[in-house]
């Protein structure tokens, strides 16, 4: 994969941050918290509402990108361990473009409606440590990807990702736990909108067992 950036986006294992096509923008939808679902209840002779908790969400994530199939290194299938195949080798601009605005159109839609995987990977602090994390969420593609064009080799467009799930989860962590010890359990896939948002499958012979949280903030 000639990705050209640490911290990027993929679908489905195709890096989003290539020679030949990239996200160009930081920010904005991808850093939304969930809205959440759900009102107040109002009461006469009470002012003002009384809270009811909120349920978070289905949201949208934007990612404005581009795909060039003239700018040097713009190959998007190019492998470095291919000897005499370099990025910057690109026979018919035109055909290079084509092909590969179909292999992304192809990528986010799926005729049976199925979800793709997104993940993203980005820098975190992690117990004091800079750690690049990752997490995947479950997306389908939510508009036409209409693309711009500012070339004949060249397009802008955005890819609207709808997460019917709106959270974003961290690989599977295998813990071994001792009764009575306090154990840490840490999750490189860490989420603000989803910190309490976990699940534990115990295994082993276990009678009766009971797991308690000794961190309450944040609660999980």
């Amino acid at each position: 994969m000639a990705n050209s950036t640490d911290e990027y986006w993929s679908i489905d294992g195709v890096s989003l941050h290539q020679f030949g096509w990239s996200v160009a923008t930081v920010g904005g939808s991808r850093y939304d918290l969930p809205t959440r679902r759900g009102e107040n209840r109002v009461f006469a002779y009470r002012p003002g509402e009384v809270h009811r908790p909120k349920l978070p969400q289905a949201r949208t994530i934007d990612l404005t990108m581009w795909v060039t199939g003239t700018t040097p290194g713009s190959d998007p299938f190019y492998d470095p361990a291919t000897p005499g195949i370099g990025p910057a080798v690109v026979a018919d601009p035109r055909l290079r473009f084509n092909d590969s605005w179909d292999y992304l159109r192809r990528l986010v839609w799926k005729p049976n409606g199925a979800q793709v995987t997104l993940t993203r990977r980005w820098w975190l602090t992690v117990d004091g440590t800079p750690t690049l994390v990752e997490a995947d969420a479950k997306a389908e593609i939510a508009d036409a990807m209409s693309p711009t064009m500012t070339g004949r080799h060249r397009a802008t467009f955005t890819m609207t990702l709808l997460l019917a799930d709106p959270y974003f989860y961290g690989p599977e962590v295998t813990t071994n736990l001792t009764k009575n010890v306090a154990t840490a359990v840490v999750n490189l896939g860490h989420d603000v909108a989803g910190h309490a948002h976990m699940q534990l499958d115990l295994i082993g012979p276990l009678t009766a067992s009971r797991v308690t949280n000794a961190t309450p903030s944040p609660d999980v």
